[in-house]
C-alpha cells in the first residue's frame, strides 16, 4: 500500500535548521489539517524542542521571522518513527522525495 504519499514539516528559515514540525504518514486522500492537529494515521515526530508536536511561531517582540513549510511527495512509507531525530528525518525525506513544494509565511512577535 502506498498510503503514505506525503510528509509535511516546518522549519524556521531565519534561524537555520530549527525544525518545528515533522509529520509523516499523511494519506494522499487527506484533504487538510485543522490547526496543528495531524490527520488520522499520521505520525508526528519530535521537533528540535524534543516534543512530538508543532511549536512555533514564537518570534521575539518586534522581530519578523520567515517560516517555511515543505510538503514532500513520497512513493512509499518513510518508516520514520515518532522519536526520529528531526534533522535526520528531514534529510531522509529530502533524499526519498519524488517532489516537494514550499509555503512560506512571516510572523512578527
Amino acid at each position: 500500500d502506498a498510503g503514505e504519499a506525503h510528509a509535511a514539516l516546518a522549519g524556521n528559515a531565519d534561524r537555520g535548521d530549527v525544525i518545528h514540525w515533522v509529520v509523516t504518514g499523511i494519506s494522499p486522500d487527506s484533504n487538510g489539517m485543522v490547526g496543528a492537529e495531524p490527520p488520522a494515521g499520521a505520525v508526528v515526530s519530535d521537533n528540535e524542542f524534543a516534543e512530538p508536536a508543532y511549536r512555533g511561531p514564537n518570534s521575539p517582540a518586534g522581530v519578523t521571522q520567515t517560516y517555511v513549510f515543505t510538503l514532500y511527495a513520497l512513493a512509499e512509507p518513510s518508516g520514520l518513527a515518532f522519536d526520529a531525530d528531526p534533522i535526520a528525518a528531514v534529510t531522509a525525506l529530502e533524499q526519498s522525495a519524488m517532489t516537494s513544494t514550499l509555503l512560506s509565511t512571516t510572523h512578527t512577535g
